[in-house]
């Protein structure tokens, strides 16, 4: 009965050392199976952030350029201006003109070597 008893034993003992055994290998299966879920969570956040900083600099980049087209038209539009201003005055004699400005310093030159 005792050899039997013995037998039992070691069968158990057996047993309970391939239950430990699976269960520290499930362990590890679980943990790596978690360390892989959080791996993939982090790359899906670092990819949403890489999308949101994307787009933020694309705003960004469209909203530099409005404004330059904008000040680039108003430069334009003040240039306009400035000119059909300096051609008014021009024409009613209270401005001259550059070539105006070129004929009298030629024509004091050639004062000037007389």
């Amino acid at each position: 009965m005792n050899a039997f008893r013995a037998q039992l034993d070691r069968e158990r003992a057996l047993m309970e050392k391939e239950v430990l055994e699976q269960y520290a290998r499930l362990g590890r299966k679980l943990l790596l199976q978690e360390h892989d879920n959080r791996t993939a969570l982090l790359t899906k956040e670092r990819v949403k952030f890489a999308l949101i900083e994307w787009e933020f600099t694309e705003e960004l980049t469209m909203v530099a350029g409005r404004r330059l087209r904008e000040r680039c038209l108003e430069e334009e539009h003040r240039g306009r201006v400035e000119v059909d201003a300096a051609e008014e005055l021009a024409r009613e004699g209270l401005i001259k003109t550059h070539r105006q400005q070129l004929e009298e310093v030629a024509e004091n030159g050639r004062e000037r070597s007389s």
